[in-house]
Parts: C-alpha cells; structure tokens; sequence
C-alpha cells in the first residue's frame, strides 16, 4: 500500500509536469508563429485526454487507498502493533475507533496492556477533536494512576495486564478520590467510570 501511496504521488507530479508543457507549448505558439484553430483545438483534445487519464488513475488510485485494509507494523516504544491505514496515513487505530467506556480499572489495564495499549495513542490516531478531548481526559487520569508507581512496578504493568489489575487495587486507596458519595453512600472506586474520575479531577484542579 506505501507503493500504492508513491504511485499516487507520481501521478499527481505527472498532472503538474502536463500542465506546465502545455503552458509552455501555448507561449511558444502565441510569441511565435500563427497558429490555426485546428491546430489549437487537436492541441487542446491532445492534453485533456491525457488529463482525464491521469485524473482515472489518480481515482483508482484513491479508491484503492480508501478501500484497502492495508497495515504495516509498528514497533517503537519497544511495543509491537499493528498499524491501520485510512487517510491515506497510518495510525494504531481503526478510524472509527472509539476510547472504551469502562471501569476505570479494566481501562487502565487496557492502557497498560490493550491491543494496542491506550498509553501509545496520540491526537494523530484520533479521527475526531471530541476523540481527542477525551483521549486527554483518559491520560490525565492514567497518568494519575502511573504516578503512584515505581519504575519497576511501571515496567511490570506495561508487560501485563493482570499485573496492571493486581497493582491497582495495591494503589487505588492512595488516589485523590472520595469513597463515598455526596449523600454518604460508600463507593467502591473500581467500580467507577473513568469518565466519571475524569470529571472529578478536573473539579479537583479547578
């Protein structure tokens, strides 16, 4: 598919060299010799038909881009995952990707040791602004949750996911969160949305 995408590049640079030489071919014509009509007009059909050529390649070009459930691999941050094409770019995400909806708990196991880890996601993977708003909700609370850690203890919850789990009931006490609600109901923390921690957080620096 990355030939696919160079091939697309070729032939928008072929459209562009096209249209310089007809530029170039009319200058020549108008300060120099007269020119007929009918050769004027076999000049034009000549470079329009090579025109909508490229305008068809460059059609199935896209489509093939667009169409494609092309990936490569991707293996920074010492984590190997697949990479998805859409956009003509790629990013660790499908396109209609949405940030999980969860516990805060199985969220930050899936920040840990998801498919791949929410921690690798950017504002680039995302498709939308409000994605991306709430992937910098799910970071602030996540990066929260990392600060109670040692280097050693980060190093074993980014391997695993069960170690992720383990580790957070070790910490959850420790987080900035009330256990009980305003009408004095005990909360059990890991139960609760990471949305919801996200709202309060954002209270609690404001």
């Amino acid at each position: 598919m990355v030939e696919l995408a160079h091939y697309k590049s070729e032939m928008v640079k072929m459209r562009e060299e096209l249209s310089q030489a007809f530029e170039a071919a009319l200058k020549r014509h108008i300060n120099g010799s007269v020119m007929t009509m009918k050769a004027l007009e076999a000049a034009f059909s000549s470079v329009l038909a090579r025109s909508n050529l490229v305008q068809l390649n460059l059609h199935l070009v896209q489509s093939a881009l667009d169409n494609s459930n092309a990936t490569c691999i991707d293996q920074s941050n010492g984590v190997r995952s697949e990479l998805i094409l859409w956009d003509c770019t790629f990013d660790r995400v499908a396109k209609d990707f949405g940030l999980p909806s969860g516990t805060v708990r199985v969220v930050w196991q899936q920040w840990c040791g998801g498919h791949p880890p929410l921690r690798l996601l950017t504002k680039h993977d995302m498709s939308s602004r409000l994605k991306t708003v709430r992937l910098s909700d799910l970071r602030r609370v996540m990066l929260l949750i990392e600060a109670l850690l040692t280097q050693e203890e980060l190093k074993r919850v980014h391997r695993s996911s069960d170690a992720a789990g383990l580790l957070f009931e070790q910490i959850k006490g420790r987080l900035p969160f009330a256990s009980s609600s305003g009408k004095g109901r005990r909360r059990m923390l890991d139960q609760l949305s990471w949305r919801t921690l996200a709202h309060e957080l954002e209270a609690l620096n404001n």
